[in-house]
């Protein structure tokens, strides 16, 4: 009895110890200890707590239990504990805000080395991530009947607050020039130009979501966006000032879904419902991220790839010229992998590719798209340089003129290469997987 006690009072202070900081609102526990890490996680959590108790109109100042937000650097650590909360419906997602508990979890991703992580601090997509399941926790906190909220709700909200939060700490400028939020507009986009997406009343009152995992996300968000714009916000406000009404069984939910209806009028739907269409087709997305992830916000943008894919962040806008150049700085991080990826002239038949290898040198491919994501790679050129150094910001330069690209580090040329291709694509940044590094002041002349 007494070995079980001290058992008891060991894992007690344990706990105590891994739950530090503690916030007004929320502990974050962070696995393994990492007081850097746990401390930046909870001002992101914190900062939703009125963010989101304002948008459901509940009061701000509200006593509460802390809330608690798991930081995991292991995945495998996560995948254990998603499998006993929810038998692995989270496996892929690496982040997720649990009923029963009330908790969140969340893993510290994408992979960056220790060494790295300790000037970083808080990757920008872990600190997305954090943002969203901690709104969760707060509408959890907030309102009783919470598991009865529409999906619309659910993650409108989760994902407004989320960017809401991102743009107050200045990791989001605006969604419009940011790689996540501007692939989530590309995406509605593409679906509003191909006609499959639902209305807003198919969205608020019957509760349909285009197919696809993000589009479905990346509508919610939009449309929620849409609806916080100043002629909409009262409606808004008393849709879900009327969330009340939901409790178990199909009769409440008509009964909110009429107090949907009331709320925006029968004749307001195509009006409302146009104005969103126009809302989304204004919208001017930068980047078209195909794997995450990178962060624009500053002049130092930090892009890190996860171990099994190659980060690529590619610009909306074609270069459309016979002659430019891009320049900047970049520096390799630590890591198990040390490559960061300047990519130019993207179509349907591929791309080029020119790679800043730490403590190595450069080289360039060209990317055969026939085969699609397994097409393949040419390598043209190679240059070991000493000037190519591993952890050290180092200037570049890549120009384009008629038919040849040069590549320059540190102001010395390290290759000059003729192409039988035009270079007037779009231009974008990438990392080899494993790998994390800093592009500075990124600019393209033409």
């Amino acid at each position: 009895m007494l070995s079980r006690l001290e058992d008891n009072m060991t894992q007690t202070l344990a706990y105590l110890v891994l739950c530090l900081p503690l916030g007004d609102h929320f502990r974050v526990v962070a696995h393994p200890e990492n007081d850097a890490l746990a401390a930046e996680a909870l001002e992101i959590a914190e900062a939703t707590w009125p963010v989101m108790r304002e948008l459901l109109g509940v009061p701000v100042d509200a006593e509460h239990e802390p809330l608690e937000l798991h930081l995991y650097a292991d995945p495998e650590e996560y995948h254990a504990v998603d499998d006993e909360l929810t038998g692995g419906d989270f496996e892929k997602n690496l982040a997720f805000a649990h009923f029963d508990s009330k908790t969140a979890h969340v893993v510290l991703q994408p992979y960056l080395s220790g060494e790295a992580l300790e000037e970083t601090g808080l990757p920008y997509q872990t600190a997305r991530l954090i943002a969203h399941e901690a709104a969760h926790l707060v509408r959890y906190a907030s309102l009783d009947n919470y598991r009865h909220h529409p999906n619309w709700v659910a993650n409108g909200t989760a994902s407004w607050v989320e960017a809401h939060v991102m743009e107050a700490q200045g990791r989001v400028i605006d969604i419009e020039n940011d790689p996540h939020f501007s692939t989530q507009i590309l995406h509605v986009q593409r679906r509003l130009e191909e006609g499959g997406l639902p209305s807003l009343r198919d969205l608020l009152v019957d509760e349909q979501l285009p197919d696809g995992f993000y589009e479905a996300y990346a509508y919610q968000h939009l449309a929620f966006r849409y609806l916080t714009e100043k002629k909409q916000r009262k409606k808004l406000d008393k849709i879900l000032g009327g969330l009340d009404l939901l409790g178990g069984g199909s009769a409440r939910r008509e009964e909110f879904a009429e107090h949907v209806e009331k709320t925006i009028g029968k004749k307001r739907w195509k009006d409302l419902n146009r104005g969103f269409e126009k809302y989304v087709e204004d919208l001017a997305p930068a980047w078209d991220e195909v794997f995450v992830a990178l962060e624009t916000a500053g002049d130092d943008w930090l892009q890190a790839a996860f171990p099994d894919k190659n980060a690529i962040a590619w610009r909306t806008e074609a270069i459309d010229e016979d002659r430019w150049e891009i320049t900047g700085e970049l520096r390799v991080l630590p890591g198990d992998e040390q490559q960061l990826n300047l990519l130019l002239d993207r179509s349907e038949a591929g791309f080029v590719q020119v790679s800043f290898i730490g403590g190595r040198g450069v080289s360039l491919f060209e990317f055969d798209a026939q085969k699609g994501l397994d097409g393949t790679w040419d390598e043209r050129v190679f240059e070991r340089t000493e000037l190519m150094r591993a952890d050290e910001f180092v200037h570049f330069r890549v120009a384009w003129k008629r038919d040849e690209i040069s590549v320059d580090l540190a102001g010395e040329q390290i290759f000059e290469l003729e192409l039988d291709r035009t270079m007037d694509g779009a231009w974008g940044l990438g990392a080899l997987r494993s790998s994390a590094g800093i592009w500075r002041s990124v600019t393209l002349d033409r």
